[in-house]
């Protein structure tokens, strides 16, 4: 393959960039030749043309391919062509839990500390929970944030101490970041190649199928044609939302003017996605679906992977995925607080964003923009660019006054993406052993299912049973005329657990889960309206936290 580089520009943006294909780099697919593109930092084009002439010698010659000849390139070579090819090719690539410790350590026992690992299925409401550890009101606070939904796609590390309020915020590489943003892409033209309305071609371009990265987090809500809302009356449960309330009055909403502006910009992408979905698919569809309606399904099938393919050999697709990716960095340009810092001197991509202050209002504002769902926010929210969030300060609970030295580590439900309802990621189980307390947070209304038998499983076979504490989160909707009191309530929830762990005997070793039954009631906490603030909770409940 012969690489080669071009000169670009992008619209509403000043200056020239440089596209190529880079031979080091593996894209999405796993072939080398991942599409990049780098500002050149000059807005004149003779200067742009010489640089990329540069470029294409750098990429025509595979002697200069290695990190060994970085120092000979900038003998040869303008330092903004040797950084934009070799940056990416850089060796020693950290973890981000690492690169976080940098910035705040987390403690240990050395320091009196313990460290408690939340797991639990998605919706559970580990989030909830986390918030009254750290005396976080779901209504003025609102971090971390909550919701029906998938909320949760970061680590969040919370360590309580005296001082300052501090964060430190790691993000995903860029690289991780455009494979999204490509699958985002691809699935909306896949929308047009299915003949979908513009909305659910929009739907699929702002929300990945996994729900772990959403556009419209950083590019706003698709709002044309948009069904009048139904009279708030006819679904209203109650009372109404005051944290929504209190945030859609503040500088965290987009303002009407900028909403105008994305929306704008969103039917620009999604015009252009359409267009580009159609050049490629007519051709497809007339050589290899002549009949639809009489092609099998894996005609169509195969159909459908050709097309995607062609897609993403064009150029006019990645020209979408790199503008899509400059939008994202814009939104960098709105933090007003805080420090960013960057991979490398020549990289736009941030490295982490750290912050410190005294004042627990604003650190909590700030804090919001890398871990907030809230809608009016859309367009303004950094979320899905985020991988870490560890935040250190007096973040203690409210239900007591003793002030436990823990670090609280939050993540990604179960069941998130498909795989995990039912096995648990070796990205938590490694963590096992590192940590003191393994707190799963289950649902009390529906106990133990296939999630939470995946941890218990997985804490029983690990020999870690001993650190394993369970919260049953919605105590509240446990209801029937069989269950007139707590302690029938209780107990109805603990037969699950018991009964699982007879299961259990028989594909693991029996004293150990022999040992996890006989422990197994004295550590299990019963929970409940723990999305309202503390005020709220009865005397059982916060007798249960304290207890926990």
């Amino acid at each position: 393959m012969a690489y080669t580089a071009s000169l670009a520009t992008t619209s509403g943006r000043p200056g020239y960039n440089i596209s190529f294909r880079h031979p080091c780099r593996l894209d999405s697919k796993g072939k080398p030749g991942l599409k990049m593109r780098r500002g050149l930092g000059t807005d004149d084009k003779a200067k742009g043309e010489e640089l990329v002439a540069q470029m294409n010698a750098l990429l025509q010659d595979e002697a200069w391919w290695t990190v060994a000849r970085y120092q000979d390139a900038l003998q040869a070579f303008d330092k903004r062509i040797v950084d934009a090819f070799y940056d990416s090719i850089q060796a020693g690539v950290r973890d981000s839990y690492e690169i976080r410790n940098d910035v705040i350590s987390v403690p240990g026992k050395a320091d009196g500390y313990a460290k408690v690992l939340f797991v639990g299925t998605t919706g559970a409401g580990k989030t909830s929970l986390l918030r009254h550890l750290i005396g976080s009101d779901p209504d003025q606070d609102r971090f971390p944030s909550t919701s029906t939904a998938k909320t949760t796609v970061s680590d969040i590390e919370v360590i309580p101490a005296e001082g300052s309020f501090r964060a430190v915020v790691t993000f995903f590489s860029e690289t991780v970041i455009q494979a999204n943003i490509e699958d985002c892409v691809t699935n909306a033209c896949s929308a047009v190649w299915e003949r979908l309305p513009e909305d659910k071609v929009a739907d699929r371009f702002l929300h990945h199928p996994d729900q772990r990265f959403r556009l419209s987090y950083l590019l706003g809500s698709w709002k044309k044609n948009k069904p009048a809302e139904q009279a708030t009356d006819d679904w209203d449960f109650g009372e109404p939302d005051q944290a929504a309330a209190a945030a859609a009055s503040s500088d965290e909403s987009v303002s009407t003017a900028d909403a105008e502006k994305l929306q704008a910009k969103l039917e620009d992408y999604v015009g252009r996605i359409t267009a580009l979905a159609k050049s490629k698919g007519e051709a497809i569809a007339k050589e290899l679906l002549p009949d639809p309606h009489s092609a099998s399904v894996e005609d169509r099938e195969a159909a459908l992977e050709i097309f995607q393919s062609e897609l993403f050999a064009d150029e006019a697709f990645h020209e979408i995925v790199h503008d899509v990716m400059d939008d994202a960095l814009h939104r960098f340009d709105l933090l007003d607080s805080g420090e960013l810092t960057h991979r490398s001197s020549s990289s736009k991509w941030p490295l982490m964003w750290t912050y410190e202050t005294a004042d627990r209002t604003e650190f909590l504002r700030q804090a919001r923009w890398f871990s907030s769902n809230f809608a009016p926010s859309f367009g303004k929210l950094l979320t899905p660019l985020v991988d870490g969030i560890r935040v250190q300060g007096p973040l203690f609970p409210v239900f007591t006054d003793h002030q436990a030295k823990l670090v609280l580590l939050d993540g990604q439900g179960l069941g998130h993406t498909p795989d995990s309802s039912t096995s648990v990621t070796t990205h938590i189980t490694r963590r096992f052993s590192d940590v003191d307390a393994i707190l799963l947070v289950d649902n009390a209304e529906q106990p133990v299912q296939a999630a939470a038998q995946s941890v218990l499983r997985a804490v029983a076979s690990s020999g870690n049973y001993n650190k394993l504490l369970i919260a049953f989160t919605h105590f509240d909707q446990v209801k029937g005329l069989n269950l007139p009191s707590y302690a029938y309530k209780r107990a109805h929830v603990l037969a699950s657990v018991h009964n699982y762990l007879s299961k259990l005997k028989e594909v693991l070793n029996g004293p150990i889960v022999a040992a996890m039954e006989r422990t197994i009631d004295e550590q299990c906490f019963m929970l409940g309206a723990l999305d309202g603030p503390l005020t709220k909770l009865p005397p059982g409940v916060r007798a249960q936290l304290n207890a926990m």
